[in-house]
């Protein structure tokens, strides 16, 4: 009889580790669920941001007169740009991180976003690189510079 109750004991205490490991589990995968099943999100302009302490430079103001400056115009004024065209022509765009994601999960499209080609879209403080490029010149710009576009 006592091997007996050793084993039913035995028996709860596993039941009582399995059910603790899968309320674990739920609790991060709900977590993890919530966090990533956001739609695509555009974020304040960084230009805005740049613009506070590198207002008065030259490169602010080349960038202001460029194609750049341009790039969300660009797509919002040509009928067949969709939502591929976004990543790209825009800058701070965040797309869905939702790995569950539904084909009804509709990204930003050309119309969606504000944020133009801006300083964040090449550069970041402390990278390391040459002009703070966030990778190296022969990378970056190929990046979005493929002529694969319509």
């Amino acid at each position: 009889m006592l091997g007996k109750n050793k084993i039913i004991l035995k028996i709860k205490h596993n039941i009582s580790v399995i059910l603790s490991c899968i309320l674990i589990f739920s609790i991060i995968s709900v977590t993890a669920f919530s966090i990533y099943a956001g739609s695509a999100e555009v974020l304040k302009p960084a230009r805005e941001r740049c613009v506070e302490c590198h207002g008065d430079s030259i490169q602010y103001k080349e960038w202001q007169n460029s194609d750049h400056a341009k790039a969300v115009e660009t797509i919002q004024k040509e009928p067949k740009a969709d939502y591929r065209c976004v990543k790209c022509h825009s800058s701070d765009y965040k797309p869905p991180a939702n790995p569950w994601a539904t084909r009804s999960s509709t990204p930003l499209g050309p119309k969606d976003v504000t944020n133009a080609v801006s300083c964040s879209s090449c550069h970041r403080h402390g990278t390391g690189l040459k002009h703070n490029l966030i990778m190296p010149v022969d990378k970056l710009c190929i990046s979005c510079h493929k002529f694969d576009c319509g």
